[in-house]
């Protein structure tokens, strides 16, 4: 499944942040730890980039997923972490108030951070963070689950 331009909004958690993940179907229920919630990637509205890109290794169909978001550097200090170098699981919502995940506890999304100086005035300063990861079922719609 690939959705460009249509990501509104953009949050994670860490692997050891979750309690609970199970997939059914389409599905993901995610159950975050006691006391933890899901953080806010600050990014320009327009600058979320993220697809699941499927092919086959092997007998097994496989999903690639890559993808970019931009910080600018007026909201860079409303992002809480570094997170270049961490495994994480990626909730996005689209302009329709769908949700989806990417990644899963056993394969995580690798997140690579990095700072940008524009070569020209009016090119783009900040932090672009990259994504990548590989499971067998791609971008799922996030279900609710109460926590107990």
């Amino acid at each position: 499944m690939g959705i460009l331009g249509a990501i509104i909004k953009i949050k994670y958690c860490f692997i050891h942040e979750v309690k609970l993940f199970g997939i059914n179907d389409d599905k993901a229920f995610v159950v975050l730890a006691t006391n933890k919630q899901w953080h806010t990637i600050p990014a320009a509205l327009g600058k979320i980039n993220l697809k699941s890109t499927p092919q086959t290794e092997g007998d097994t169909l496989v999903y690639t997923t890559e993808g970019t978001v931009n910080i600018p550097h007026s909201r860079y200090q409303n992002l809480l972490t570094n997170l270049s170098g961490k495994k994480i699981i990626i909730k996005v919502t689209l302009v329709d108030n769908t949700e989806l995940i990417y990644g899963d506890k056993l394969n995580p999304i690798l997140a690579i951070q990095e700072k940008v100086t524009p070569s020209t005035p009016v090119g783009f300063a900040g932090t672009i963070i990259k994504f990548i990861g590989k499971d067998t079922h791609g971008a799922l719609k996030s279900q609710y689950v109460q926590p107990k």
